[in-house]
């Protein structure tokens, strides 16, 4: 499994005016954005695939664009309110509720109308293959205590500038991540759907339809979608789609191969249809996205 590169992840606008703070935690030294760069470093953090977790105290002009996350972004508001846009949709996150974003979904961060917008967040970093770290494909907001997470990782803080015990950071690492999957994942993916969609994910020039998906995972049709549909998110089809463009992202940046040869790999017949589908994806057409990236 290949991981995101650092460059794939950008943030490409940033105002946080005068008195916005922040306290982060890291995993390691490769993000040198300057507001990340002093931060502590905890190894652990990678054994569950995150990248950094932090407080942030936003002030009145906060703003924050990022462009093909490279995992999940989990936030949870415990103070004002801002909003986050996402596929071209504001939704508020105000204090007692919380939004997790899937991988790659473009996310756009702004103060609402109050005076201050605290809030908790988790970055994943993970492989784009199969399924995500919180088998979330589709946004999700819902209320949230953000109040356990916010301690922990103000102790995981405290730890990484004090004493650094490694066992005690791994259980700050594990009490963050859990706070989060009660978010994430309420419901538990089985295992026969995990096998499906690794097979899926090996084979994706393959022209895939829901029935032989669900042969893969052993079970009817009509059970495999409703599994789905709970524990990812979305529908089979709809999730086979994103695997697709996920993928195609992937050669797009890291190969040199054709949109037609892409197109082939990802499972689609005609470059055209493929183009098609990436652009409604991502909004840009495959050599747009090709040069921009």
């Amino acid at each position: 499994m290949r991981l995101a590169a650092a460059s794939d992840f950008r943030v490409v606008h940033k105002d946080w005016g005068e008195e916005t703070r922040t306290l982060i935690v890291r995993a390691n030294d490769s993000d040198q954005r300057d507001w990340v760069a002093e931060s502590p470093l905890v190894g652990q953090l990678a054994s569950r695939n995150i990248a950094n977790v932090g407080i942030t105290w936003a002030k009145p002009s906060f703003e924050m664009l990022r462009e093909n996350p490279d995992g999940p972004f989990f936030m949870a508001c415990f103070n004002g309110s801002g909003e986050v846009i996402h596929s071209g949709t504001p939704t508020t996150v105000a204090e007692g509720t919380a939004c997790l974003l899937p991988r790659q979904v473009a996310n756009h961060l702004q103060m609402g109308e109050s005076s201050q917008w605290t809030y908790v967040f988790v970055r994943y970093r993970e492989p784009w293959e199969g399924v995500s770290t919180l088998k979330s494909e589709a946004p999700k907001i819902a209320k949230y205590d953000a109040l356990p997470l916010v301690e922990a990782i103000r102790g995981l803080h405290a730890e990484a500038n004090g004493a650094v015990s490694a066992l005690a950071l791994q259980l700050w690492v594990e009490l963050i991540h859990s706070y989060v999957l009660q978010f994430g994942r309420p419901g538990q993916l089985d295992s026969r759907v995990m096998h499906a969609w690794d097979v899926v994910v090996s084979r994706l020039g393959r022209d895939w339809t829901l029935k032989q998906i669900a042969v893969e995972a052993s079970m009817s049709t009509e059970h495999f979608r409703r599994l789905c549909l709970e524990t990812i998110g979305c529908s089979p089809m709809k999730y086979l789609g994103r695997l697709r463009m996920r993928r195609g992202s992937e050669l797009l940046m890291t190969t040199d191969l054709t949109i037609e040869a892409i197109s082939s790999e990802v499972g689609y017949e005609f470059a055209s249809t493929f183009s098609n589908a990436f652009q409604k994806w991502s909004g840009q057409r495959p050599s747009e996205f090709r040069r921009s990236h």
